[in-house]
């Protein structure tokens, strides 16, 4: 096992994660600071992809920003969306 390996095990680990963050988030309703951990979890996910784009410039880079893209926009709309419904 090399650098190469554990690198690319630990982001695959952080993808699953975040995944199951945003799957908890969704399916137990979610308190303000579960969404909130789960936007900045993906924004960081986000990041991520787009600091690997130049260096691997391949498909899956860019369906990992699609999908983390995806997620913090349908968060953020949920909680705005949430908020005007208790005002």
């Amino acid at each position: 096992m090399n650098t190469d390996t554990l690198w690319f095990v630990g982001a695959g680990m952080s993808i699953i994660f975040a995944g199951l963050l945003n799957l908890v988030a969704i399916d137990r309703g979610g308190s303000k600071f579960t969404k909130g951990i789960a936007i900045l979890v993906n924004a960081l996910n986000c990041a991520m992809f787009c600091f690997a784009l130049p260096i691997l410039n391949e498909p899956q880079v860019y369906a990992g920003i699609t999908i983390f893209l995806i997620t913090i926009v349908a968060f953020l709309i949920e909680a705005i969306r949430h908020k005007s419904i208790k005002q």
